[in-house]
């Protein structure tokens, strides 16, 4: 409980930092946007190709090679403003002022980096979605845990590419690393940004679909706008929520490297999350040691 405490701490200073640099929020439009974009020029020539028939035969190699190209260029955009959004949240984080500029210029500056991160990540995560589509039950779970353990292994892989300048396997690597010194609080941070999302979104959806119902029983315009709005509501919260993550990797890369999570963020609330291995209570104590690779 006092960890999920932590969790909820690290979650309201999140809050804090969003609200002073509301800009953040640009990233994960501009990746949502961009990210439709994409859907719609993979999606017109597959079903102008018949694709989506379901008279179709099997799929050919051209059907391969377009979900590839397809997972790839999705994971690309949503990488690179990733990585836009974890520069600016940095550059506040450390005192400046970013402009939304700022952050997409710093993401153009790893570009080759974040191709070769896109490459790996679209690689493994059609990986999974073949597991969960292919082993039925049992895929489902194999991908789902996969899935899970991939997120916490790579959370801090675009924070340390744009901030150490490194290439995708080194950048994999030292997220590895960071790792094995803030397992603790990738997961209870994360789980209470994930949890009160979720939460958030639950009930929207309920309430979303009560007075959707009662709307109906009005007028079908009713309903439509209705819906319309809760819509829009509900792409509000993702975004929120992809912000939320994006700024708590930067607090969590700027403290697991300097011992200060910048401003907006206390301290001792990321430290008492911490835990720290036996060999490194051994050589440092509870909390000494824990910063250094």
């Amino acid at each position: 409980m006092g960890r999920m405490a932590n969790g909820w701490r690290l979650t309201k200073e999140c809050a804090g930092v969003i609200n002073d640099e509301k800009a953040l929020i640009v990233y994960p439009i501009v990746a949502g946007l961009a990210e439709l974009a994409v859907i719609a020029a993979f999606a017109v020539p597959f079903w102008a190709a018949g694709a989506f028939s379901t008279s179709r035969g099997s799929i050919t190699a051209v059907d391969v090679i377009g979900i590839i190209a397809f997972y790839f260029v999705s994971y690309f955009v949503i990488a690179f403003c990733s990585a836009a959004l974890v520069s600016a949240a940095l550059i506040r984080l450390r005192g400046g002022d970013p402009t939304v500029g700022d952050g997409f210029r710093a993401a153009l500056k790893h570009f080759g980096a974040l191709v070769g991160w896109a490459a790996i990540g679209a690689t493994i995560g059609l990986v999974i979605s073949l597991l969960r589509e292919r082993l039925g039950v049992a895929g489902q779970i194999i991908g789902g845990v996969a899935a899970a353990a991939w997120g916490i292994v790579t959370f801090l892989v675009v924070p340390t590419i744009v901030a150490e300048d490194l290439g995708p396997a080194a950048a994999m690597k030292r997220s590895t690393t960071l790792l094995k010194q803030t397992w603790g609080e990738q997961l209870t941070g994360r789980f209470a940004i994930g949890a009160i999302f979720g939460l958030i979104i639950v009930l929207t959806v309920i309430v979303a679909a009560v007075v959707i119902v009662g709307a109906a029983m009005v007028s079908s315009v009713a309903a439509i706008v209705a819906g319309a709005v809760f819509l829009l509501l509900f792409v509000a919260l993702v975004l929120l929520s992809q912000t939320f993550n994006g700024v708590f990797s930067a607090a969590l890369y700027q403290f697991t490297t300097t011992g200060d999570p910048g401003q907006g963020f206390d301290t001792e609330t990321m430290r008492a999350s911490l835990v720290p291995s036996r060999r490194q209570r051994k050589q440092a104590g509870t909390t000494g040691g824990l910063l250094q690779d």
